[in-house]
């Protein structure tokens, strides 16, 4: 049974720790094809306050993420080492390389 005199100043907004209160909400058009496989995810919600807040912070913003990109970039990226590695680097250079390798391998 519902309270019968609720006190709604007792009542106080959700806020997942370290993230800041969702006020915004944003309508984009899609093609058919984008929402059929947005929706088909389970949390398709999620997953685009994801992708928008990770692009808006990456291309309007200038906050660049600490994870390295996609399995695709990681392995060009990888593959540039290895072409860097063949060429006569310093020693500082190469302690460089190497740090950038660790990092992209994790």
């Amino acid at each position: 049974m519902p309270n019968p005199r609720p006190k709604i100043e007792n009542l106080k907004p959700f806020r997942p720790m370290g993230e800041q209160a969702l006020k915004g909400r944003l309508f984009v058009r899609v093609t058919s094809e984008i929402e059929e496989a947005v929706k088909s995810l389970e949390d398709a919600s999620g997953w685009l306050r994801r992708v928008i807040t990770e692009a808006a912070q990456r291309e309007l913003l200038g906050i660049v993420s600490e994870k390295p990109g996609s399995p695709a970039e990681v392995s060009q990226a990888l593959s540039l080492i290895d072409q860097l590695e063949q060429t006569g680097l310093s020693q500082e250079q190469r302690e460089i390389v190497a740090a950038i390798r660790r990092r992209l391998t994790g």
